[in-house]
Order: structure tokens, then sequence, then C-alpha cells
């Protein structure tokens, strides 16, 4: 490499890893997001089988 790329690939990493890291961010927030979800959709099937079991 030459010493401009090397300068070039010096100035992009930093940009690179914080774009990243926001894309992993995002992807957490998504995750959190839709487990959430799953875990309330659970508590009501839970909540409809107990109280079916009642009757």
């Amino acid at each position: 490499m030459s010493n401009r790329e090397n300068e070039l690939v010096d100035e992009t990493a930093p940009d690179l890893l914080e774009t990243a890291a926001r894309c992993a961010a995002s992807d957490l927030l998504d995750f959190a997001a839709q487990f959430a979800g799953l875990a309330e959709d659970l508590e009501a099937l839970a909540g409809s089988r107990s109280c079916r079991r009642q009757w």
C-alpha cells in the first residue's frame, strides 16, 4: 500500500467502526423490542391458559 492508501485507511477506519457500532446498537434494540413482544405474547398465552383451567 502506498502512504496515501494508508492515510485513507487511517482516516476511514474510525468512521467504519462508529458505523458498525451504531448498526450493532440498532440491531440490539430491535432484538430487545422483539424479545419484549415475545415475552408479552407468552405472558398473555399463559394467562389465557390459566383462565381456562379455572373453568
